[in-house]
Order: C-alpha cells, then structure tokens, then sequence
C-alpha cells in the first residue's frame, strides 16, 4: 500500500480563492453561531481557510462535476471550510447561561 502526501502552497490567486472562502464561511458559521468577540469570527476564518486549502489539497476527496475557480476545487473547499469553520465555533464560542 502506498501512500503519497503532495505539499504544495497555494498561487497568490488561490490563496486569494481560499481567503475568501474561509472569509465567507467564518461570516456564515459565526452569524448562526452567534459569536460576540471578533477573535470569535478571526480564528473562525482562519481555520476556515485552512481547511479549504487542506480538503481541496491534501484530502482531495473525488467530487464528480466539481467547479473549479483558478484550480481551486470549489465544492471540496468549502465543505472542508464548513467543517473546520464548524469545529473552531464549537471550541471557542463561549457558552451563555441563561438566568431562570
């Protein structure tokens, strides 16, 4: 069995695509998730971003009739940037306790 990791960084035009990916979904996750503090909504789109760059680069999961935007998977970012965008909601938002 072999197994093969490809490392590679992004072009400027993809780190441009990936940034707005995480961007958009950190904006999304953080709006449902109703994060108060901005390193709530910083730390949502980094992770974000990483996880668009890691699910189109390093996962690379076989999405059939997938768009692509400068070479940039589309449809295995942004599940990759929900996922990790979702995962950094659950660890830093805070929780609010409601007085009864």
């Amino acid at each position: 069995m072999n197994v093969t990791l490809n490392f590679t960084l992004p072009d400027p035009t993809q780190l441009l695509v990936y940034v707005v990916i995480g961007l958009v979904i950190a904006l999304l996750v953080g709006g449902l998730a109703r994060l108060r503090y901005f390193t709530g909504y910083f730390i949502t789109f980094i992770l974000s971003a990483i996880g668009a760059w890691f699910f189109a680069n390093i996962l690379q999961l076989q999405v059939l009739n997938d768009v692509s935007l400068y070479g940039v998977p589309l449809i295995e970012a942004i599940i990759g940037g929900l996922i990790f965008g979702l995962v950094g909601v659950i660890i830093f938002a805070t929780r609010r306790r409601s007085v009864a």
